[in-house]
């Protein structure tokens, strides 16, 4: 047994047959918690389950002990691994998010076959599995992201499994998913979300919401803590009654016995807890996304804010001993206003949701995804950290309507906020009144109250942007005339000094004018006369003539040059002051070139045209002549640059073998030569690229064959360490609760205390 791990160790599949018969149903990659228990509950229902770790002994471990007795075969290479595989073969990463999924897949990628399915179960950012499907996809691999949520517990009895992809793959993994996903109400919590990173993108809004759960609970014991001047056990039991109702779900839950869990001094443990908030940036990421659509899930991006704010924990103490403001003073009816905060939680837990799909929604616009809603909120009703009975009233909202605009449009939910309503303004006052922050009960209230308003004071804001930027605003439809056309993008003179109206146009009509090259419509005789500041128009006609021009305060100055060009995109003009050329548009022209914005002209005479040699036909000025032998010199270089690049690029090598030759080639002259490594023309490293492959190509060089294998040994060390350190990356990555956990319940609790479970 010894003998066989060292020898494996070393790189030998001893003892492996020549040839595998194929037997596994499916396949998993990544032996850390969440892959063990993904493998034992599939095997737990019928499954056949091939398993692999970059570390091979894990492998062994894993046969030997949690899944002894079980269906599930292990593999010590990547080619064992897909050889144990029946086709269409299903394979499923569970490894750290980022470059270790990408490193799997390519060394996967010689060993599987056209329909064959890679499957990224890890925590990866949407962008890259849209990366990586169509990469694969134009290998004729089928590229499939999927969102798995409920931690370990969730992996082992029933996760959320949230699929997208390539399509093609979900009738061939249908049965797999289905079968090892949660179930509620008998329908399993697993379902085709939709194309490229949809799966993923789902999950990070599955992510974001739990972020503002977690935000909106938080500031409800917080209240009720501060506000009410309750105890942590009599909060508790608030969260006890409220499991019973509309905010039933595992966070309210576990909530509850996190406030009732006392420490062995019998003071409650959640009280000794430092009050700083870490975060894996899957809240981020939504927040990000957001921004990105311009959509306002304003719950959300508070809820990431308020984990910041609680790490400046330091910053926090000085500012409690210098900043000013009330003290909580509660008068009334306890009961009364607790029953108002239920109302205010759930209200906002309503815009939460409410704001995810609308994010959810624009994307599938936005990217061209075709996503299933209403499956989407059934996913999420059993298995993950955000599971509650809410959901499966968002489910039917949905299914009744699959093109549903806002989740606040459906007659239950519309119903359901404002009967909350009185309470939840309630709430949102008396935590102003007592300096208790609720960023996420007030940004649901806001974001609620003006997603009412039909006029919102956006208006005033747009007239500050034109003036002082000239970014243009749009008039009401109502209000339109002449002067202020509907549906023209408008920018008024504010100053009042060079007329009420600078500019009117398009924004459609600049993004497609080419000015420098814009057609004038024939000549027209100069004039001396001050005009109003002149349009897009008029300063193209003007290209290559002598215009003089005066600028508003302050600095107010008369220019007078030659117009060299005008961009309506910038809204720039630049005049070169210099004295007149006999071929104003040369491009041999020198001068002293004046850039000025457009917004900055009060008066614009032009006082000559450019000189006949404009082309006549067309009208336009004419283009700057080219320097083609500075075209072509840039052109070779380029050439040479990719000819490079790409001779640097090993044909059919593994990522480990072009590290190893990007490690050479930053000290030392390297090339390829087919698949071995020239050093400098003096040693050649062969496969699989280790010290003793390394071989002299000139008699005698003992000095250089030594200097290489010093380098590639320690690059070997980096590669092993480098390796190393994803596998225990991904170990801690998964089962970082899983160690807090342990060093919780390894205080003393009561028989009937209940096993925790994981949350994010």
């Amino acid at each position: 047994m010894a003998q066989t791990a060292v020898a494996r160790l070393a790189g030998l599949n001893v003892g492996a047959p020549a040839r595998f018969v194929p037997s596994g149903d499916f396949g998993l990659i990544g032996l850390a918690v969440m892959g063990q228990n993904l493998i034992l509950n599939a095997a737990d229902h019928g499954f056949t389950v091939v398993a692999y770790n970059r570390t091979v002994a894990k492998v062994d471990r894993f046969l030997e002990n949690e899944a002894k007795g079980k269906s599930v075969v292990g593999a010590h290479s990547i080619e064992e691994f897909v050889s144990k595989l029946k086709t269409p073969r299903r394979m499923m990463l569970l490894v750290m998010a980022g470059k270790p999924v990408d490193d799997f897949i390519e060394s996967l990628l010689p060993f599987v076959e056209k329909g064959d399915i890679i499957i990224d179960g890890g925590n990866s950012h949407f962008p890259d599995s849209n990366r990586r499907a169509q990469y694969l996809a134009a290998k004729g691999i089928r590229f499939v992201g999927t969102g798995v949520s409920g931690g370990e517990e969730g992996a082992r009895y029933g996760p959320s499994l949230m699929p997208g992809g390539n399509e093609e793959a979900w009738p061939y993994i249908k049965d797999v998913f289905q079968s090892i996903a949660a179930k509620s109400d008998g329908e399993a919590c697993c379902d085709w979300v939709g194309d490229e990173g949809a799966g993923h993108y789902v999950k990070m809004v599955h992510n974001g919401i739990e972020y503002g759960d977690m935000q909106l609970i938080t500031e409800a014991y917080d209240i009720l803590k501060r506000g009410l001047g309750l105890t942590p056990y009599e909060i508790g039991e608030v969260f006890d009654k409220w499991n019973t109702g509309v905010l039933d779900s595992f966070l309210i839950e576990i909530t509850r016995d996190i406030l009732k869990f006392k420490d062995e001094d019998g003071t409650a443990l959640v009280e000794k807890i430092l009050d700083k908030a870490g975060q894996k940036g899957t809240g981020k990421w939504t927040a990000i996304n957001a921004l990105d659509l311009g959509m306002p899930v304003t719950l959300i991006g508070e809820a990431v804010f308020s984990r910041c704010l609680s790490a400046i924990k330091d910053e926090r103490v000085r500012a409690s001993k210098i900043l000013g403001g009330p003290t909580p003073k509660f008068e009334g009816d306890k009961q009364t206003f607790i029953d108002n905060l239920e109302q205010a939680l759930y209200a906002s837990k309503i815009i939460s949701y409410a704001q995810g799909f609308m994010l959810i929604q624009n994307a599938a616009k936005e990217y061209g995804w075709k996503l299933n809603k209403p499956s989407i909120a059934l996913m999420w009703r059993g298995g993950c950290i955000i599971r509650s009975v809410f959901l499966k009233d968002i489910t039917n909202a949905y299914r009744n309507n699959p093109d549903l605009e806002n989740l606040l449009f459906d007659d239950f939910f519309n119903k359901a906020i404002h009967k909350a309503q009185d309470g939840w303004r309630d709430v949102v006052s008396k935590g102003a009144l007592w300096g208790i922050p609720t960023p996420a009960f007030s940004t649901a209230l806001s974001f609620y109250d003006g997603y009412r308003t039909k006029e919102l004071p956006a208006n005033l804001l747009q007239a500050q942007r034109d003036y002082f930027g000239a970014h243009t605003f749009r008039i009401k439809p109502e209000h339109a005339s002449d002067n202020f056309p509907e549906g023209k993008d408008i920018h008024v003179n504010w100053t009042g000094r060079g007329g009420n109206i600078q500019e009117q146009r398009s924004l459609m009509a600049d993004n497609k004018r080419q000015s420098v090259s814009a057609k004038a419509q024939g000549q027209q005789a100069a004039t001396s006369s001050a005009a109003m500041v002149p349009s897009d128009e008029a300063l193209n006609k003007a290209i290559g003539g002598r215009i003089r021009i005066t600028t508003i305060a302050p600095n107010a100055s008369t220019i007078e040059g030659t117009l060299f060009t005008a961009c309506s995109i910038t809204s720039l003009v630049a005049i070169n002051i210099s004295a007149q050329s006999s071929n104003p548009s040369s491009a041999q022209q020198s001068g002293d070139y004046h850039i000025i914005p457009i917004s900055r002209i009060q008066s614009f005479q032009l006082l000559s045209l450019a000189s006949s040699e404009t082309d006549g036909a067309s009208g336009a000025p004419p283009l700057h002549a080219l320097d083609t032998r500075a075209l072509k010199t840039r052109e070779a270089n380029a050439v040479a640059k990719l000819q490079e690049s790409e001779a640097r690029r090993g044909k059919g090598v593994t990522r480990e073998a072009q590290d190893i030759f990007d490690a050479f080639s930053r000290t030392m002259p390297a090339r390829w030569d087919g698949a071995n490594i020239v050093i400098a023309d003096a040693v050649v490293i062969s496969k699989p690229y280790r010290v003793d492959d390394c071989k002299a190509l000139v008699a005698g060089d003992s000095a250089a064959l030594t200097r290489v294998r010093k380098v590639l040994e320690m690059e070997r060390k980096k590669i092993e360490l480098r390796n190393a350190s994803t596998t225990i990356g991904n170990t801690n990555h998964f089962a970082r609760n899983s160690t807090q956990n342990k060093e919780r319940v390894a205080v003393p609790t009561r028989l009937d205390s209940p096993a925790p479970r994981k949350g994010g």
